[in-house]
């Protein structure tokens, strides 16, 4: 080691010793102006990144918010459009029972709606409605959203622009769908009507801010419901060079004044690809602005005090080199590997340690004592095999150093993950003399990475999957029921009276019945199988290597059907309290791709509500006459 000192030296000379040109004050001055200008830029530079982060984060936030809208608008809706098709059917073919469907409906679709049902008739006069007082028949033949259907429009949910209706005497939406005859000559229309300020009142639930505004328009530029000053601008419509941009982008964001208040906001929208809507998601910027401001003037205050430092720095570096000649190993060492917080240790040019600092031993355990003279392989945690050192050394023959992450084990036998970067530091004569490493401890990012999977995945409340991870099992089932030719089944899980527990006991109770029934679940199905929890008090469990003949595999998914029945008609003890609770369940069997992922839950949520209209607490399978009318599926 002692024969490689002149070379370490060799630097140190070069770059702090005078030159026989400037005197050392003028090195330090100049070497003063550098650092101050380096300084400078980067707060600038800086500066810049945190304005820009900011504004990036702001608008992934608002775009991430819409696309959750999306979805929960989209099921609000497709429930609205489910109840529609189950009055109509109700209706055509027991007319009579109309008023039952639609108390029954009013305890589950309808209980978070103040929703009115009308049935028009083909000469455009309402043959029934719920509308309370009796109103007086008026003629609705010329309602868009009774000519649409009367002149051969298709068979799929309409949803009207705010009209001012005539039986309710209110301002509202009208969702809409045929009845048709046997021999497909048109009946009539079938309506629910909707005061729109509840199409988007579900976001008062979220914690968005309340600078968050959602607006909905129909693809002709009306306004169909906004969550903030809905009142005020009801009447509102997009002209057409307005209308015109947001169409050019199904998906979009802008900063940029309000059309309807001219108050600048973050705009977000998306078209929805189920309906033909607009959904705008805005919000102001103001806060996003002042936390920027805050940062920067954070920023400059530890510009001016960094600078200050590099002065004092300077000064005593200028008075230090004076003093003292320190040896050329121990200066070239401090140079490349001690001025860090970092973990670090130095080897020969054999890979014996010499030296290490104070926060590899926090790091790792090993103090001076233990690891100094012995190789770093001494950590290995074996997860690497040779071929990875190989490459890891091949790497820094070639370029001078590699930087990675290793696993490696602690003193306590603790295996960790780190982030390495190892630098060969050569002599004069361009031979290897010494290697730096420097390293951290990732742990805590690698934990960090393993909670966003965990929240993206899975319902903080349960610990279940969410609907996003079931799609992708779901997805992955019906592929391999197709390569296996086995089946697979779905049951869609609703506990009866729910909101009642929640009303009377409070939602912490709630919250505990989830998590039980949660647990329950779990208990009644295989390793295979998948639990997951849809939102609310609606779970979904996914069986999978059903039998291949349909009828053995609708037997084995009614099995395991009685078997949650079983064991969630069981008592609950919810902090002391004795609490029973029954479910609604619904089963669909499915093999292969012949459904969409949409209509297999949309089947099990359809065979769910039959089971609560039969009085709850019941397994019904699903009928595909649930969906057909005339023998023909209906469309969506």
């Amino acid at each position: 080691m002692n024969r490689r000192t002149p070379g370490l030296l060799a630097l140190i000379r070069t770059r702090f010793a005078p030159s026989g040109r400037l005197p050392l004050p003028l090195q330090l001055l100049w070497l003063g102006a550098l650092l101050l200008a380096l300084i400078w830029s980067t707060v600038l530079w800086e500066s810049q990144r945190i304005h820009q982060d900011h504004l990036d984060k702001f608008r992934s936030e608002l775009v991430h918010l819409s696309e959750v809208l999306d979805v929960t608008l989209v099921r609000q809706i497709e429930s609205l459009d489910n109840a529609l098709l189950l009055l109509r059917a109700e209706y055509l073919d027991h007319p009579e029972d109309i008023n039952r469907t639609i108390r029954l409906l009013r305890e589950g679709t309808f209980r978070d709606f103040e929703v009115q049902v009308t049935v028009i008739g083909k000469d455009g006069y309402p043959k029934f409605t719920d509308v309370p007082g009796r109103p007086a028949p008026a003629y609705l033949g010329d309602r868009a959203h009774f000519r649409v259907f009367a002149d051969g429009g298709p068979d799929q949910l309409y949803i009207s622009d705010p009209v001012m209706g005539r039986l309710t005497k209110r301002w509202g939406l009208q969702l809409a769908r045929p009845l048709l005859g046997k021999d497909g000559r048109f009946l009539g229309v079938m309506v629910i009507f909707l005061p729109p300020e509840q199409l988007t009142r579900f976001i008062q639930t979220l914690n968005v801010g309340t600078d968050t505004i959602m607006s909905v328009l129909s693809a002709r530029g009306a306004l169909i419901s906004r969550s903030v000053d809905l009142e005020k601008y009801q009447d509102s419509r997009m002209d057409a060079a307005q209308l015109a941009e947001y169409q050019n982008q199904r998906t979009g964001y802008s900063l940029r004044h309000s059309i309807l208040d001219q108050v600048e906001r973050g705009i977000a929208h998306r078209w929805i690809d189920t309906y033909p809507l607009l959904l705008v998601v805005s919000r102001s910027p103001e806060t996003t602005h002042t936390e920027i401001r805050g940062l920067k003037e954070v920023l400059f205050l530890l510009g001016g005090l960094i600078s200050l430092v590099v002065i004092g720095a300077l000064w005593l570096l200028g008075r230090a080199i004076r003093q003292h000649r320190e040896d050329e190993i121990e200066l070239r060492i401090a140079a490349k590997a001690f001025q860090t917080q970092e973990g670090m240790f130095v080897t020969d040019e054999n890979g014996v340690i010499l030296r290490i600092n104070s926060a590899f031993t926090e790091i790792t355990g090993y103090s001076a004592e233990d690891i100094v003279g012995k190789n770093p392989r001494l950590r290995s945690s074996g997860r690497h095999d040779a071929t990875f050192y190989s490459a890891m050394w091949a790497r820094i023959r070639a370029t001078g150093s590699w930087k990675g992450e290793i696993w490696n084990r602690r003193k306590n036998g603790e295996i960790y993950p780190e982030s390495v970067t190892i630098t060969a530091v050569k002599g004069a004569d361009e031979a290897v003399t010494h290697y730096v490493a420097t390293m951290h401890d990732i742990s805590e990012r690698k934990a960090a990475e393993e909670q966003i999977h965990t929240l993206a995945f899975y319902d903080t409340l349960t610990q279940l999957p969410n609907r996003r991870l079931l799609q992708d099992r779901l997805q992955q089932a019906m592929l391999t029921t197709m390569r296996s030719g086995h089946h697979g089944a779905l049951l869609f899980i609703d506990l009866d009276k729910f909101k009642q527990l929640n009303d009377t006991l409070g939602h912490d109770f709630g919250d505990l019945l989830l998590q039980q029934v949660a647990q329950r679940l779990k208990i009644c199905v295989r390793q295979v199988d998948t639990v997951a929890r849809m939102g609310g008090d609606e779970f979904v469990v996914l069986l999978e290597e059903l039998d291949a003949d349909a009828i053995v595999a609708q037997q084995e998914a009614l099995a395991v059907g009685q078997k949650i029945l079983a064991a969630l008609n069981l008592p609950y003890d919810l902090n002391d309290h004795t609490y029973l609770s029954t479910p609604s369940i619904g089963a669909t069997v499915f093999c292969g791709q012949q459904h969409s992922m949409e209509d297999l839950i949309k089947q099990a949520d359809l065979a769910m509500y039959q089971a609560k209209g039969a009085g709850r607490n019941m397994l019904r399978v699903f009928d595909p006459a649930l969906l057909q009318l005339d023998g023909e599926p209906l469309p969506g």
